[in-house]
């Protein structure tokens, strides 16, 4: 939860805490929990775009603690990329191709995957396991908020034409990671501008 909540510096305190935990005699976790601890304190770090070195080491040592878990191996080898760190790395892109040849991309997202050397079809198995991420998500979130909800106090065009005025247009929301000062911000600034204000409002 913190994590999603971007406190990444509270989310490392409390992933310490587990793995602090690991091979303590009275809690004795199991290797899932640790590997999902060492992956989520290589993540917390990560985000704080220092010690990325660090970040390297757990995510191996997630990759130790439960060998198929394959989520931490592809954030440790895009983490190794940023850091220049090139000794390994044909070995752990030929793992990671033929890991993507079956179906499996560990979380790597369609736009990371196209700085990586990959045939078009691995590139089209990575975008859609993240179109299957997403999808998965967004069902959740359904199952926790419906979308009538959404909907509650907004005219639908089932009321028929006594809609008000102000929502005859069609809302517009952009939602990205990466707007702010950073280029998707920038470049996405064009889609507004040619937004038929006529027929659209963005939100």
């Amino acid at each position: 939860m913190l994590q999603q909540a971007t406190r990444f510096a509270d989310a490392e305190r409390c992933f310490r805490r587990i793995v602090a935990h690991s091979n303590h005699p009275r809690w004795r976790l199991d290797s899932v929990t640790v590997a999902e601890a060492y992956n989520g304190l290589g993540a917390a770090i990560e985000m704080s775009h220092t010690r990325l070195d660090e970040a390297v080491a757990h995510y191996a040592k997630a990759r130790a603690a439960k060998p198929d878990f394959f989520v931490p191996f592809f954030s440790q080898v895009h983490l190794l990329g940023r850091i220049c760190d090139w000794r390994e790395w044909e070995q752990h892109f030929e793992l990671a191709r033929e890991l993507i040849d079956q179906g499996v991309s560990g979380g790597i997202g369609p736009i990371f995957a196209l700085a990586y050397p990959l045939t078009r079809d691995q590139l089209c198995t990575v975008t859609r396991n993240r179109a299957a991420d997403v999808q998965q998500r967004a069902a959740a979130s359904r199952a926790q908020a419906p979308l009538e909800w959404w909907y509650s106090g907004l005219w639908l065009p089932s009321q028929g034409p006594s809609a008000p005025s102000h929502l005859e247009k069609l809302a517009v929301a952009v939602v990205s990671a990466d707007l702010n000062a950073r280029p998707v911000g920038q470049l996405v600034q064009g889609i507004f501008g040619r937004l038929d204000k006529d027929r659209f409002e963005s939100l």
